[in-house]
């Protein structure tokens, strides 16, 4: 298969992840006049979020929806029908979420524990039947191990997975923790000239997630406006985040084009 053309996409955020799932609602998000459209904008892509609630229930894990199946099917056959490709971007898979809150428990990256099997059986299913297609497959987003050698070894686990049941398809990799720039120089290389390396920059994150409520961190700031390019000085960036990259930097000189 050939190269993946990734230029210029878009995310289509809140359709089948971070979502109520609501069948009626779906139908309404997201239509195909939106991939004509996008493709109209000269995009070459999409990446489609997906959460395994979608296409696998809790209570049977291992027995996967058809009905769920179909709406990842259709949105790879809009794509193809306007010449785009779909990442198809795990957003959430058993035993992980990369919410910060729920970073010490996620089970995922648990020596072989059922929810890393069940993560395995699940992307095992997905390159088996989206194989051949123009879909590269994000092993999952945004993770959050407690050190980055767990993520490799868990993500070499999971890429091995896929590319036993395809040699053609593309895989993409992220980095640890929230796929933070920092620590993309941890991310091991794995033997495959088919495998794309992808970071998330949202630097600095005090400015690009003020006010955003699912971080309690950002609660520091007592609705503070955060200036840009700043710089910025705030009693926040004299305490710890918890985030890899600390802040002290943002006091010292504008973050703008320069630190980009």
């Amino acid at each position: 298969m050939a190269a993946p053309s990734l230029k210029f996409g878009t995310n289509i955020s809140h359709w089948l992840s971070q979502s109520t799932l609501d069948r009626d609602i779906m139908k309404k998000v997201f239509t195909q006049a939106d991939v004509q459209r996008i493709a109209g904008w000269g995009m070459d892509h999409i990446r489609l979020p997906v959460d395994f609630p979608l296409i696998e229930n809790e209570g049977w894990p291992g027995k996967f929806s058809e009905e769920g199946l179909s709406w990842i099917d259709r949105a790879i056959d809009w794509c193809e029908a306007s010449g785009l490709w779909c990442i198809v971007d795990m957003h959430v898979l058993p035993g992980h979420v990369f919410m910060y809150k729920y970073r010490a428990i996620n089970s995922l990256f648990a020596d072989r524990s059922p929810t890393f099997q069940r993560a395995c059986d699940l992307w095992r299913m997905l390159a088996r039947r989206y194989h051949g297609k123009k879909v590269v497959f994000e092993i999952l987003n945004e993770p959050v191990a407690a050190d980055s050698e767990l993520w490799n070894t868990c993500c070499a686990a999971l890429h091995a997975v896929i590319r036993h049941e395809t040699s053609d398809q593309w895989i993409m990799v992220p980095s640890n923790e929230w796929d933070h720039t920092v620590n993309f120089v941890d991310l091991a290389h794995l033997d495959d000239n088919k495998t794309i390396y992808t970071f998330h920059f949202y630097e600095p994150h005090l400015f690009t997630h003020q006010n955003a409520w699912w971080i309690p961190y950002m609660e520091k700031l007592e609705r503070a406006s955060v200036p840009y390019p700043g710089p910025f000085n705030h009693p926040i960036l004299g305490t710890s985040s918890g985030f890899p990259l600390e802040y002290d930097f943002m006091k010292k000189g504008p973050y703008g084009t320069d630190f980009m």
